[in-house]
C-alpha cells in the first residue's frame, strides 16, 4: 500500500490497475511514511503530477515496446522535437533526478534527456523492431569510455566523488606517494556534459589524468568563468 500510494512512484502502474490495488488494499493500515519518507533538499520535484505523467508515458512505451513523439528543452532553451525509442529510465539517488535513455532510429544514434527538460511525451502506436535492442546495445559498446581523475582526500572529496558518479561503473587506487586516489569511470559518449560537471564541482581536489578531450573540456570551462568573473 505504501508504494502503491507514494506519489513519486505512481507511474510505475497503469492508472486502472492502481485503482485496483488501493481498492483491494482498503483494508490494510496506512503506512506512517515518516519512517521512510526522504526529504531532499536538491534535485527534481518527482512527485509532481506532471513530472509523473511524463514518466508514465515513458514506462507505457517501454512495456509495449512503442515509440514516442517528445519536446525536450535544452539548456540554452532551444525546444527539439523528435519521435524517439525510449531505450531505458535512469535514476540518480544523489541528484534526484529521472533520466531518459532516447534511441533515434532516423539517426541511428541515442541521447540521454533530463525528464525535468521533457515539455511533451506521448507514446504512439508505431512498435520497436525486434532488432533495436541489439543495434542499442552496439551503439553503447562502441562508445564506451573512461575518464580518469585524481582526487585528493581533503573536504570529503573522495566521498562526494563515488556519490557524484553513482550511476556508474568506476574504480579507485591509492596512491601512496601523491597520498591521492586514481578514480576511474566508465561511461558514454553521451554522458559527457555530467561528467564534467561532476568533476568541476569538486573545484581544486579533481584533476583529470585522461582522456585529453576531458582535461581540454575543463580548462576551457574554467577560462571562461575566469573571463566572465573578470568582466
Amino acid at each position: 500500500r505504501g508504494m502503491v500510494e507514494d506519489p513519486q512512484a505512481s507511474f510505475l502502474l497503469p492508472q486502472a490497475l492502481r485503482e485496483k490495488l488501493v481498492a483491494r488494499l482498503a483494508a490494510v493500515p496506512h503506512p506512517d511514511g515518516a519512517c521512510w519518507l526522504d526529504v531532499r533538499e536538491m534535485g527534481d520535484d518527482i512527485a509532481a503530477p506532471i513530472y509523473q505523467a511524463r514518466l508514465a508515458c515513458l514506462a507505457e512505451a517501454l512495456r509495449r515496446e512503442r515509440f514516442v513523439h517528445y519536446e525536450n528543452v535544452d539548456r540554452a532553451g532551444v525546444i527539439h522535437a523528435e519521435e524517439a525509442a525510449p531505450m531505458q529510465l535512469e535514476y540518480d539517488a544523489y541528484q534526484h533526478v529521472w533520466r531518459v535513455i532516447f534511441w533515434i532510429e532516423r539517426e541511428g544514434r541515442a541521447i540521454k534527456a533530463n525528464v525535468a527538460r521533457l515539455a511533451q511525451v506521448a507514446v504512439t502506436d508505431k512498435r520497436t523492431p525486434k532488432s533495436l535492442r541489439q543495434r542499442f546495445e552496439q551503439f553503447l559498446q562502441e562508445r564506451l569510455q573512461q575518464a580518469e581523475v585524481f582526487v585528493a582526500p581533503e573536504r570529503n572529496a573522495v566521498a562526494r566523488a563515488f556519490a557524484l558518479f553513482s550511476t556508474y561503473d568506476k574504480e579507485a587506487v591509492y596512491d601512496a606517494e601523491g597520498d591521492r586516489y586514481l578514480l576511474r569511470i566508465r561511461d558514454y559518449a553521451f554522458d559527457a556534459d555530467e561528467i564534467l560537471a561532476g568533476i568541476l564541482s569538486l573545484g581544486a581536489q579533481a584533476v583529470v589524468r585522461a582522456p585529453q578531450e576531458l582535461r581540454a573540456a575543463v580548462v576551457a570551462r574554467l577560462r571562461a568563468a575566469y573571463r566572465w568573473y573578470q568582466q
